[in-house]
């Protein structure tokens, strides 16, 4: 007994003073990937397993979108917690909008959220005509919103479906109900002419300033999970499995936030509630949420912390002739996306509803209808 303890304390400061040292356990491993169209703003990833396959069978492409602040490793963490690997197991054919580090990439500071979206517009462009199939687009969180500007934008032109995790529309409903008595309008138009001027003294967000307001609003999961980490710092094949998940979320998955774009989001979806509204301007553009027709289907958490359901069910009321449709996960905001809760429920989930979409299957066997909130 006291050998085995001995042996299992001194594993623990071994493992403890290779991640102190190295920083990491594991090496990194992630699915490989061709960049097939660029631009200054962004990178389009066409991860290449099914590369010989997809032109011999119908698989269905998907493009996956991140929000601003998260890297686009956040579909792609490990072999283990890969929407990518998922999804192809599955026959259907992955993209990414890559939007790379702004901090490093010239002038990606002076982005705006007019710019992202427009990314997204010329790669589902690309993509629908480089493959002749229409395409599913998804995006987690902010990168959700994204979508539903980028699609109605396009008039659904070249989409099959929009898929998101986690996003939400209508910003009031979207946190607390103790927080919504206090959040009305009034009070946030208040607040915004008193930070409205040093906003515009903001150059960027730093990365780590996000993955801090992540772990803030799941304090009790993070307690656990360190709490975890000690249990199993004796465990160096289970610790390797979880590092990539850990290094993600404490830092190395979070991108800076262009000042631009973070003073057109508080701007118009905190203070002016425009994507709730259904009416938001792109670049030179207003754009419509009711010129997106084509199905939708939103995932959202039971334990998400930072999006209530009602915030993101409220697409429903803003794109009024798409079908709406939602799937309700066990996981909060990171979960939906990342972890056990993805692989065993988001991904195969996200499968069979573009399974269902090519098919014309119909889609209230398995998820559930929205309908709008008046």
């Amino acid at each position: 007994m006291g050998n085995e303890r001995s042996s299992r304390l001194h594993r623990s400061a071994r493992n403890l003073r290779q991640i102190l040292s190295e920083g990491h356990i594991a090496n990194d491993s992630h699915t490989e990937f061709s960049v097939d169209r660029e631009s200054a703003i962004y990178r389009l990833r066409h991860y290449k397993s099914l590369a010989n396959k997809t032109a011999e069978n119908d698989a269905q492409p998907i493009l996956f979108v991140p929000p601003l602040m998260v890297a686009i490793e956040i579909y792609d963490i490990s072999p283990e917690q890969s929407a990518v690997y998922h999804l192809q197991n599955r026959n259907i054919d992955v993209w990414a909008v890559d939007f790379g580090a702004p901090e490093n990439e010239p002038g990606g500071i002076m982005r705006t959220v007019g710019d992202h979206v427009l990314a997204v517009v010329d790669a589902i462009t690309y993509i629908y005509k480089t493959t002749k199939k229409l395409v599913h687009v998804a995006g987690y969180s902010q990168g959700g919103m994204f979508v539903y500007e980028a699609v109605a934008y396009l008039k659904s032109k070249g989409v099959a479906s929009l898929i998101t995790f986690g996003s939400p529309v209508n910003v009031r409903l979207a946190v607390s109900p103790w927080v919504q008595i206090f959040l009305v309008d009034a009070w946030i138009r208040a607040i915004y002419r008193l930070i409205k001027l040093p906003l515009k003294y903001i150059p960027f967000l730093p990365g780590w300033i996000t993955s801090a307001g992540f772990r803030l609003f799941s304090l009790r999961k993070e307690f656990a999970q360190v709490v975890e980490f000690v249990r199993i710092l004796h465990d160096r094949e289970l610790l390797a499995r979880r590092e990539p998940r850990r290094a993600f979320i404490r830092g190395d998955g979070f991108v800076a936030w262009p000042g631009p774009a973070f003073r057109d989001f508080v701007r118009d979806i905190i203070v002016h509630n425009r994507l709730a509204k259904g009416h938001i301007r792109i670049g030179e553009k207003e754009i419509d949420l009711a010129d997106i027709t084509a199905p939708i289907l939103c995932f959202v958490g039971r334990r998400d912390e930072m999006v209530k359901a009602p915030g993101a069910h409220s697409i429903a009321t803003a794109a009024v002739n798409a079908n709406c449709y939602t799937l309700e996960v066990s996981a909060g905001h990171f979960g939906l996306v990342v972890g056990q809760v993805a692989v065993k429920k988001t991904w195969p989930s996200t499968a069979n509803w573009i399974k269902m979409v090519t098919s014309g299957e119909k889609l209230e066997r398995t998820f559930r209808r929205l309908h709008s909130i008046t």
